[in-house]
Formats: C-alpha cells, sequence, structure tokens
C-alpha cells in the first residue's frame, strides 16, 4: 500500500512516494505497510558527492519507521524497491556500483538483522513481500548468466532460498501471496494473473497454453506452431489438427515478423498444405516464400508442383 497523502512525522514530512526527513538530509521514495504501522524509505543517493543513479562509490542509505520514529537506519551500495511487511520486515534491491550484469536482494528484520544476501549475476528487475513478512521474491532481467531472467521465491522466516524458476509468463508487474493458500500470484495488466505453488509448481500451465498465444510476439508464435506441427507429425496425427497450426502462423504473420521469417512461415504453411495434397495453395505460399527469401529451401519442390500442375 502507498502513501497518498501529507502528514507529519517527528517534525519532517511524508507525501506521496517520499519522504523528506530534514534531520537526516534524506529524501526519496518509500513504501509503507499495509497496516500503516511501519514505513521504509530509501535513497539511491550519496550525500557527500552528491550523486545519485549509477555511480562507481557514495553508499545509499535506508530508514525503517515505526508509528513516524525512526528505529533503524542503514547503508547499501545503491538500495531499490523497498517493501515492508506488517511486521516491519523488509526487503530492498541492491543495483550495486560500477558497470556490468550484477546485484544484490537483500531481507532485513526490524533490529537490521540481514534474513537474506543473494547475488544475482543478472540486473534485478522487481520485488514483492507477503504482507506477514514470511515470503518474498524477486525477478531478474535477461542475462547470459544463470541468473537471468529468473524469479527467485524466498522463506524470510528460513531464511532460504526456496526455488527459481524462468516464468513461462513473462516478467510480472507486481506480486500476492496467499500464505493460506500457500500460493503466489504474478500480477498482470489487464487484471491477469497466473499461480505458483510455494514448492514453486506452475499452477496455471494449461490455461497459460491457451492464453499465451495472445500476449506473445511473432516469432515466439513461430515456435509454438512449428513445436506443434512436430508433435503432430510424431504421432501421425489426423491432418484436419494441422489447422491449429496453420492459424497460429498466419496470427504470426499479423503480428508482424522480419521477411526472413515471412519466407519461414509462408514455408510452413506450403508444406502442410501439401501434405494435405492442396497443391495449389501449397503452391500460393512457396512463391511467397521464395519471393522473400530465395534460399528459402523450397524451389526445386516448388518447380516441381509447377510442372505437375
Amino acid at each position: 500500500m502507498r502513501l497518498s497523502h501529507i502528514f507529519k512525522i517527528i517534525g519532517d514530512f511524508i507525501s506521496g512516494d517520499f519522504v523528506s526527513i530534514d534531520k537526516l538530509y534524506f529524501f526519496g521514495p518509500s513504501h509503507r505497510s499495509e497496516n500503516g504501522r511501519f514505513i521504509l524509505k530509501w535513497s539511491d543517493y550519496d550525500p557527500k558527492s552528491r550523486i545519485g543513479g549509477p555511480r562507481k562509490k557514495g553508499y545509499g542509505r535506508y530508514v525503517l519507521l515505526d508509528g513516524g520514529k525512526i528505529i533503524l537506519q542503514g547503508k547499501l551500495e545503491r538500495p531499490n524497491n523497498g517493501k515492508v511487511s506488517n511486521q516491519g520486515i523488509f526487503i530492498l534491491n541492491d543495483w550495486m556500483f560500477g558497470e556490468g550484469l550484477k546485484s544484490t536482494f537483500y531481507a532485513f528484520d526490524t533490529k537490521n538483522k540481514r534474513l537474506i544476501q543473494h547475488k544475482c549475476d543478472a540486473n534485478l528487475y522487481n520485488n514483492g513481500l507477503s504482507n506477514d513478512g514470511q515470503y518474498a521474491v524477486c525477478q531478474t532481467f535477461y542475462s547470459d548468466g544463470e541468473d537471468g531472467n529468473m524469479l527467485f521465491f524466498f522463506n524470510l522466516r528460513e531464511k532460504r532460498l526456496v526455488w527459481k524458476c524462468e516464468p513461462k509468463t513473462g516478467w510480472a508487474k507486481d506480486y500476492r501471496f496467499d500464505t493460506v493458500q500457500q500460493v503466489l500470484y504474478l500480477l498482470y495488466d489487464n487484471g491477469r494473473s497466473y499461480r505458483y505453488s510455494f514448492d514453486g509448481n506452475f499452477l496455471d500451465e494449461e490455461r497459460w497454453e491457451k492464453e499465451r498465444i495472445n500476449f506473445v510476439s511473432g516469432y515466439e508464435l513461430l515456435s509454438i506452431a512449428e513445436a506443434k506441427r512436430q508433435q503432430l507429425e510424431s504421432t501421425n496425427a489426423d491432418l484436419s489438427l494441422y489447422d491449429e497450426v496453420i492459424g497460429l502462423l498466419k496470427r504470426a504473420l499479423d503480428k508482424g515478423v522480419s521477411e526472413n521469417t515471412q519466407a519461414r512461415i509462408h514455408r510452413n504453411i506450403g508444406e502442410i498444405y501439401y501434405k494435405r495434397g492442396q497443391n495449389s495453395k501449397a503452391i500460393e505460399h512457396f512463391e511467397i516464400a521464395v519471393s522473400l527469401n530465395p534460399k528459402v529451401g523450397v524451389k526445386r519442390l516448388l518447380d516441381k508442383l509447377k510442372m505437375e500442375s
């Protein structure tokens, strides 16, 4: 829950998402616990050098308030994305000094005791914290390292990483924890959400397989279509089942892809029609494929079909 009004705290103030604590020369974003008791404030700024954002030195700071009173202060290299629970447990993403893909996820208790310090060989994107302070997640951006594009799930009470995975549904905008049912919700735009169990099982796999074609790119649709085609061919499936593949391939074209990829799509469609014995349609798509990329690999078959027609 974010602050949306201005009120006085120990002679200083909080306005919107920002906190000003004059005696600490402190101003920056904040997060308030759902019950309103705790406020976490952080600043990715070095007051000595007066430099914020990307830098090689000069620690940023964080402050935790309980009922309007400062109960702890701390320093991290570049603290960001703070969250605080109803019990005062809080998390931060440290974007770290210097260049390169690296970051650290932290969790602390109300005594500033470190519960989690998890280093990643990728930059952190966002995070989430349960209202009771028992569970947390963080999500990384892409990288070539093993931590790239990963969702990490932590048990803060046990001070451990429980699991990590590359979420099939992509980067979530936010997270919700159902600690009774032991379910993590990944939240997206337009009210979409997908569930993971607290032990790492993707609970909405079947629904995602049906819905994902509405959200992925044309290139991803092509990959989905080719995988489905390969599956049908491996099981010698009825030719009528290839209609779904053709539909996916045509949707990929509608999404917009490069000319070489368009050629590959038309080749796929032409090969399906050829397999069905619909040679006139096969020729139509093979001709488009060759016009887009003469090396697409169907010229001989196209010439053969034209001679037979």
